[in-house]
């Protein structure tokens, strides 16, 4: 009963919450407003019990350090920084939960926060809130990696090209797999320089190339990411061609959306480009999806970007007007989290197992 009073009031309050916050115009007002939401929705992550292997190895190594990190690659930096600097503010692995949560929130908040004039900012906020927001329960590292790549994709899609990188480096040192933000700045140049189409086709099919031959994807990764850890997952025999397809069949309604947006201006295309990758790059499933997820998150600005106005299609004699389709994408994103989440148990965080009381770091 705990569990869907909890997650309930989760997906009903939250996206309400995020919009309210995002929407107004006060700029003093709507940045307590982003702290504020950040700091609420962070307590059910600070309280999470062991949702999953990697919630409870971060509790281990913030209790007893990392030494018993037992992975075949070192524990990033910037992780390393964080875990410290908890530890010199005498904070419980509670309070450091706390923290990692509050800074991945709140990036989140500020991208949306950033493009805010130009996304259906409740259908980002509900994407983000079904979509990615349970997955902190579990990977909370990497969810805090891809905030920062996302806010760095967003900026190089305006043409900030240094902080980009500045992001996209922050990120990195959180967690390994967010090097593969850099590869952005590749797509963005030849969008700039290149016939759109062309950049798009050929960098789908790269995609396609590598997804379906998953041994020059697992050398590709070793390579990239400079462990063998990857590029063991991706070589598993759990990666199926059936999977891939399945997968792409599912998330077939978000390729729809982004294929749309690719004629639009150019900073939409790029956001939405990048989100196709990360799309097809999630369809391998299990550990190899979370290479894509630092790409496939780009997609709480994208599909905001997308339902903001009609569709139009057929040069212009046809439109699917955006309140109708914004009304399906919410009822799909519902469903997505009922899949993964209730009945796909995607973390273990089912049931909701918060720790009562908290222990002394």
């Amino acid at each position: 009963m705990l569990t869907f009073l909890v997650y309930g009031a989760i997906v009903v309050i939250g996206p309400l919450l995020m919009y309210f916050s995002l929407s107004l115009r006060d700029l003093v007002l709507s940045r307590f407003g982003i702290v504020g939401v950040s700091a609420l929705l962070s307590i059910p992550l600070m309280l999470r019990g062991f949702t999953g292997t990697d919630s409870l190895q971060y509790y281990t190594l913030y209790q007893y350090g990392s030494y018993l990190w037992e992975r075949e690659n070192s524990i990033e930096r910037g992780y390393s920084f964080l875990m410290d600097a908890s530890h010199a503010m005498r904070l419980s692995a509670y309070g450091f939960f706390f923290v990692i949560a509050f800074l991945t929130i709140c990036m989140f908040m500020i991208t949306l926060n950033t493009v805010k004039g130009c996304i259906n900012i409740y259908a980002s906020c509900f994407y983000f809130i079904t979509c990615f927001y349970f997955n902190m329960f579990n990977i909370s590292r990497q969810m805090l990696a891809v905030s920062f790549v996302i806010f760095g994709l967003v900026l190089l899609s305006k043409d900030n090209i240094i902080p980009s990188i500045i992001c996209f480096a922050v990120g990195s040192l959180m967690h390994v797999s967010a090097v593969i933000a850099f590869l952005s700045i590749a797509i963005y140049y030849l969008l700039k320089k290149c016939n759109n189409k062309v950049v798009v086709s050929v960098t789908l099919l790269i995609v396609l190339v590598f997804i379906f031959n998953r041994r020059l994807l697992a050398d590709l990764a070793g390579m990239l990411f400079n462990t063998v850890y990857y590029s063991g997952y991706f070589a598993a025999e759990t990666v199926t061609t059936r999977r891939i397809i399945s997968k792409m069949i599912i998330n077939a309604p978000l390729i729809l959306l982004l294929l749309l947006n690719l004629k639009r201006k150019r900073d939409v295309r790029f956001l939405s480009l990048v989100a196709l990758v990360g799309i097809f790059l999630t369809t391998m499933g299990d550990v190899t999806g979370r290479i894509g997820l630092n790409f496939s998150a780009v997609g709480i600005v994208a599909y905001g970007m997308a339902l903001q106005e009609d569709v139009v299609f057929n040069a212009g004699r046809s439109s699917i007007r955006k309140e109708p389709l914004t009304v399906l994408f919410l009822l799909y994103c519902f469903a997505i989290f009922m899949m993964n989440t209730v009945f796909g148990h995607y973390g273990e965080v089912i049931p909701y197992t918060p720790f009562f009381p908290p222990q002394p770091a």
